[in-house]
């Protein structure tokens, strides 16, 4: 059959999930993947077994399909029913050969982790500095978390992976990045590129205007002054564009 770009953008999804999990060498046998589905106005996916919730909860968009689109995958061997009612066993072999041209081997960022250290709602991208720290830990973090978000920073996870894989699933797997550019931290805007490439939201803030990239000073950004009031001024305007961008 030929793949349209939403059978693409589904199979894809799956195989970056897939090869992860190759990676760390879990679940290697493709039958323990399988999904449950309802299909009423659509197809949902209740449970993709074998990868962690949180992935497909963060993935429903490049995981909807309607019946008719799914039943075409099916009838082209990427599944195969299971015993059970609205389970079906994923051909993992096939869809990662199927997958292939744009997750080669030798793609730097082909892999994407989605163990739950990977999985966070806000990403916070930014220099690694004792006078940027109090930002984060005093004022950031705490008005995510009251939000009800789960935030991270690269520091945050501890695993076999290189920091590229690191960083790059942290990216994939967030809702929406918040990119401190305050000193014109290289790494920061090294990221900052990757979230912009794969239609990531970013919210950059910065305590001087001149830090932020001018090729991106043409979009809203926060600048902020490390002062009590200004700080202040920070985690509300932060905490209205989060509850903008995620609708909450």
């Amino acid at each position: 059959m030929s793949l349209t770009d939403k059978h693409q953008s589904f199979l894809k999804t799956i195989a970056k999930a897939i090869r992860a999990r190759q990676l760390t060498k879990q679940n290697k046998n493709t039958q323990t993947y399988y999904l449950n589905i309802s299909d009423n106005d659509g197809i949902t996916i209740n449970k993709i077994e074998g990868f962690e919730d949180i992935f497909w909860q963060s993935h429903q968009t490049e995981l909807s399909i309607t019946v008719a689109e799914f039943f075409d995958l099916l009838s082209a061997g990427y599944f195969r029913k299971a015993r059970y009612e609205g389970n079906y066993y994923l051909n993992a072999d096939k869809i990662l050969a199927d997958t292939q041209d744009t997750l080669s081997d030798n793609a730097v960022f082909a892999l994407v982790a989605t163990d739950s250290q990977f999985q966070c709602d806000v990403f916070m991208v930014m220099p690694f500095r004792d006078h940027l720290d109090p930002v984060y830990n005093e004022h950031i973090k705490p008005m995510v978390e009251s939000l009800d978000l789960d935030i991270k920073r690269g520091d945050d996870p501890f695993s076999e992976h290189d920091i590229i894989t690191e960083i790059w699933s942290l990216i994939n797997n967030c809702q929406l990045i918040i990119a401190d550019c305050t000193d014109k931290n290289t790494n920061v805007f090294y990221e900052m590129g990757l979230a912009h490439a794969i239609g990531k939201p970013v919210i950059p803030i910065a305590q001087n205007h001149e830090d932020i990239p001018f090729d991106i000073r043409q979009r809203r950004y926060i600048q902020y002054e490390a002062t009590p009031e200004g700080l202040k001024s920070l985690t509300n305007e932060l905490q209205r564009a989060i509850q903008s961008i995620l609708n909450i």
